[in-house]
């Protein structure tokens, strides 16, 4: 009766520690298990947020691409402006020098057309006379009005016309000229004779004021000799 008792008592303790050490394997497994869980939870919300994180980097980088291209396009498109506008303005630089080239040209030509001849040696009388040239100049030009007397002043406006018209004819610049005499040659007429400054060229010419048009010049010579010096 004793052992009876005896044995039933360890079969209880024994069955006792056997539910103990199953509940203590099942709670260690139920603590792995939310451990386990837990981890892929917080692992899940990492990369989720990396994901989030790397869309909203290829947004902002899609966004400072587009406004890059934009902001090229507008250069470009302004460049190319500036390019159109250099384009025209060279282009009416080259028509300005071409309507220029143009004038010059139709000047030449006018006073090549201009009749002119040169004189046979043997018409001319004078022996200090080289050459001599007759034609028909186109006046000069003035600004002067109304009935004309002839000033022959230094530096009246006549002088200034006469001195003009004397240069387009000789070629002789009027920075370079010497203006030797200019004196009364008849009725609203004079003769000017000239050298350039360094005197190795000498010319007479004979001039008659028309009236509201300036002087014109009828005829030169090509001096040997400065006779008026």
């Amino acid at each position: 009766m004793v052992d009876t008792n005896i044995r039933s008592r360890s079969n209880r303790r024994r069955k006792k520690r056997k539910n103990n050490r199953n509940l203590m394997i099942f709670l260690a497994l139920a603590f792995l298990f939310f451990t386990i869980l837990l981890s892929l939870i917080v692992l899940n919300k990492n990369v989720d947020s990396e994901v989030e994180q790397d869309a909203t980097t290829d947004e902002k980088e899609q966004t400072e691409n587009q406004t890059n291209n934009e902001t090229e396009k507008e250069t470009n498109h302004s460049n190319d402006d500036q390019d159109t506008n250099d384009s025209s303005d060279e282009e009416d630089k080259k028509s300005e020098n071409n309507d220029a080239e143009n004038n010059d040209s139709e000047n030449n030509e006018e006073e090549s057309n201009e009749s002119v001849k040169e004189v046979e040696q043997e018409e001319i009388e004078d022996s200090n006379v080289k050459k001599a040239f007759v034609g028909e100049w186109s006046p000069v030009g003035t600004t002067q009005e109304g009935a004309h007397t002839t000033n022959y002043s230094n530096g009246s406006q006549d002088r200034k016309e006469i001195k003009e018209a004397v240069s387009k004819v000789t070629k002789v610049a009027e920075d370079n000229m010497v203006e030797w005499r200019v004196e009364n040659g008849g009725d609203q007429k004079v003769i000017a004779t000239i050298s350039d400054d360094n005197e190795t060229e000498f010319y007479r010419v004979y001039l008659s004021w028309i009236d509201n048009e300036g002087w014109q010049v009828n005829k030169f010579e090509e001096l040997k000799k400065n006779d008026k010096k």
